[in-house]
């Protein structure tokens, strides 16, 4: 899953993984409280239905406190993963490092799943599609850290996939820079692949 790849991205060890991966599966176990018919709609939420819904991760917490205090840091994921970077997020506008690095990555990773899921008012993004959006439309919502991990290991153009330069020249990408995610490294030229139409 997206999460637990931003996990080894960032070189988080065996039990760190463990824990993003268990807060993968719990962050949004507020949802439940959500009625369907507000999480189904298609047309753009009322103030009152976006209020509700940016309840949810109060009551996920509430939630998972129950667990008892050995699971404190995942009561903070599921308060924590809708807040951004940039303040810009809910329920309480954290910023920055007020907000716990699983819910950073968690809730990138989140972000990510949601761009490449089909959802009824818009059509699904290719996974390159989807990290391109988020670097363009996203890029101060989450950390530089765990944006960098989100290139390294999902990036916008694969290897081997064949592209297109400005110049009207056909290469092959052969690996990628963390920073200069829109600028592969490419071979040029290479006669194995077809060219693309």
């Amino acid at each position: 899953s997206s999460d637990l790849k931003l996990g080894m991205g960032l070189r988080y060890g065996r039990d760190e993984l463990a824990r993003v991966a268990l807060g993968g599966l719990l962050h949004d176990v507020g949802m439940f409280n959500v009625p369907d018919a507000i999480i189904s709609q298609t047309d753009p939420l009322s103030t009152s239905d976006r209020e509700v819904i940016e309840q949810h991760p109060e009551v996920g917490a509430e939630i998972v406190a129950t667990l008892g205090s050995s699971f404190g840091w995942l009561k903070q994921v599921a308060a924590q993963e809708h807040e951004r970077w940039n303040g810009q997020g809910y329920p309480t506008g954290r910023s920055g490092g007020e907000i716990h690095p699983y819910a950073q990555l968690i809730g990138l990773a989140d972000t990510l799943d949601a761009l490449v899921s089909p959802r009824p008012y818009r059509h699904k993004l290719a996974p390159h599609e989807a990290v391109r959006e988020l670097l363009v439309s996203e890029k101060h919502a989450f950390s530089r850290l765990v944006m960098k991990a989100l290139v390294e290991q999902l990036s916008m153009y694969p290897l081997g996939t064949c592209v297109r330069l400005n110049t009207g020249e056909v290469g092959v990408v052969t690996g990628s820079r963390s920073a200069y995610p829109l600028r592969p490294i490419i071979q040029m030229g290479s006669p194995s692949v077809d060219e693309p139409e």
